[in-house]
């Protein structure tokens, strides 16, 4: 993995971080308090915060040689997966004020 990779990581992982963060107050309360849906927010954060770390600390070594990109990969990976778990919370809430919406006409 180069500089540049990291580097793009680097600017990604953040978005990510604040994407979890951000829209997860979006969600219904109902989806919010469900245990899945807590630890997917609490490990996207974690994981988007050391992910950051790890591609910070890639750019200032030029990058990863081997089987070392690999943390990296799975970390940006895993944040990915916690950030479409809060996207599938936000079209679930979407879906039920649609429903209470045309239930009152």
């Amino acid at each position: 993995m180069s500089a540049d990779t990291c580097a793009v990581l680097a600017g990604v992982f953040p978005l990510i971080l604040i994407t979890n963060v951000l829209e997860s107050r979006s969600v219904h309360k109902r989806i919010r308090r469900r245990p899945f849906f807590r630890k997917s927010r609490v490990w996207g954060v974690s994981t988007s915060l050391t992910g950051l770390v790890f591609a910070v600390v890639g750019v200032n070594l030029g990058g990863y040689s081997g089987s070392a990109s690999l943390p990296l990969w799975l970390l940006f990976g895993a944040a990915m997966v916690c950030m479409a778990m809060t996207v599938l919370g936000l079209l679930a809430t979407s879906e039920n004020e649609d429903d209470r919406q045309s239930n009152r006409n």
